[in-house]
């Protein structure tokens, strides 16, 4: 049920501004002065995923690749949205790292709205402090990872898409229903994992009645049309079949390595080890395996290391599925918490587990709020299992914090509320 009544529109924009402008003055803070002093002192290169130079392919040739050819191992829309960057203001990282976190900064604002008109204003708060504040998503956002614009559309894309199914005639329905397929496509198209956000969204409708279950059904269409021809592209390119974009098994082998030996030393921890025993798992030679990078690959050499590594991946699970469910298991953890290193590990811990506490508290009530509590909890609970199965990493989890953000601040007011319930009971014998 909706609890519209405990906060005001005025007060409830009050509280969104006032986290967004927070957020807003840590985003220029961690893009300019925190993250690049940060990057300079350990030693480690700005840029880790190398978006840029995707941006920057897409202006100068028009086809998206890292050298001279095309590639296969990235989907296109937050390169695209960076080189809308790239066109207003330069190539400057750090300018990038704030023109790539503003879709967060946006969709934070709008949810942190959402969740006190509806949960009153220390929903709205928690909300948009998780959201717009927390230090994941500001140093992915800095970092020019996509992990947070990844998240953005996602969580944008559900808002439109439950507005649209949530029964209140004055909502312009095909308006929203188009804006939904849109944003979930641009999530699909930036990682393939957004096809997990259209799942969750999907699932509310499979009791729901006729109307609602057609409008879902033209959502799913709609947003599958571009996803479905970028993905030929990718497959003819590899001359097999791909969806928007590879490296799930070299994912899964880093992912592997990564549980194996644990977290490391600073600056990297374990994870150059990794991809060399990865490449060479696949069959380059030791001397090759050592300084190569999934950047340096043509479209044929990615479909050359995902093919093999497929094999190994399905060869591990059948030989030890045991050792594998084990591994799953510690991932669900290790998504949440895990860095390179043991000491970042640890930071992780204390600024995660409370929020993950809020949640868990917050996912009875959130499951009458016309939907939208469901779907960010289905969303949740999927890219968790499916990250968990592959590579699970704390940096990740930042593509589900939207959804994190939501069920904690709703966990904030049950808290609250049960609390207060206590304090009652204890005070009534007193008051006789």
């Amino acid at each position: 049920m909706a609890t519209a009544s405990l906060c005001t529109a005025s007060r409830a924009l009050g509280i969104a501004l006032g986290v967004a402008l927070a957020g807003l003055a840590l985003r220029i803070l961690c893009a300019w002065i925190l993250i690049p002093a940060w990057e300079s002192q350990v030693g480690v290169a700005a840029t880790p995923d190398a978006y840029p130079a995707l941006a920057a392919s897409l202006i100068a040739r028009g086809e998206l690749g890292y050298g001279a050819g095309p590639t296969t191992v990235r989907g296109p829309a937050f390169p695209v949205w960076l080189a809308l960057g790239l066109g207003l203001a330069g190539s400057g990282i750090s300018w990038l790292g704030f023109w790539g976190s503003l879709p967060g900064l946006v969709v934070g604002s709008i949810l942190s709205w959402v969740a006190a008109r509806r949960h009153g204003a220390l929903a709205g708060l928690v909300t948009g402090a998780v959201a717009m504040l927390h230090p994941l998503p500001l140093i992915a956002g800095a970092r020019v990872m996509g992990d947070d614009f990844y998240a953005a559309l996602g969580a944008a894309a559900i808002l439109a898409g439950c507005f649209a199914i949530a029964g209140d005639d004055r909502v312009p329905r095909y308006g929203w229903m188009m804006l939904a397929a849109g944003l979930f496509s641009a999530q699909i198209l930036t990682r393939a994992t957004g096809i997990l956000s259209l799942v969750a969204f999907a699932s509310v409708g499979l009791r729901a009645g006729r109307r609602v279950r057609l409008a879902l059904a033209a959502v799913v269409a709609v947003a599958l049309i571009a996803p479905v021809f970028w993905s030929l592209r990718s497959s003819r390119l590899e001359d097999r079949p791909v969806f928007v974009h590879s490296l799930l098994y070299y994912n899964f082998w880093i992912g592997e390595e990564l549980d194996r030996r644990g977290s490391g030393p600073a600056p990297a921890g374990h994870w150059g080890v990794a991809v060399r025993e990865t490449f060479e798992r696949a069959g380059w030679p030791a001397d090759q395996a050592r300084r190569l990078q999934y950047v340096d690959l043509t479209p044929r050499e990615t479909a050359r290391l995902e093919t093999n590594l497929a094999r190994a991946a399905r060869a591990r699970i059948q030989d030890d599925p045991i050792g594998f469910a084990a591994r799953l298991l510690r991932g669900l953890g290790a998504f949440w918490f895990r860095a390179a290193t043991t000491a970042r590990t640890w930071q992780y811990v204390l600024v995660v587990l409370p929020l993950l506490a809020l949640a868990v508290v917050g996912l009875p009530r959130s499951a009458t709020d016309r939907g939208l509590g469901q779907v960010f909890a289905w969303t949740l609970g999927l890219h968790m299992v499916a990250y968990a199965a592959v590579l699970p990493a704390a940096r990740l989890s930042v593509q589900v914090y939207p959804a994190l953000a939501f069920l904690a601040g709703v966990g904030a007011v049950a808290s609250r509320n049960n609390l207060d319930g206590r304090r009652r009971t204890r005070a009534t014998p007193m008051a006789r």
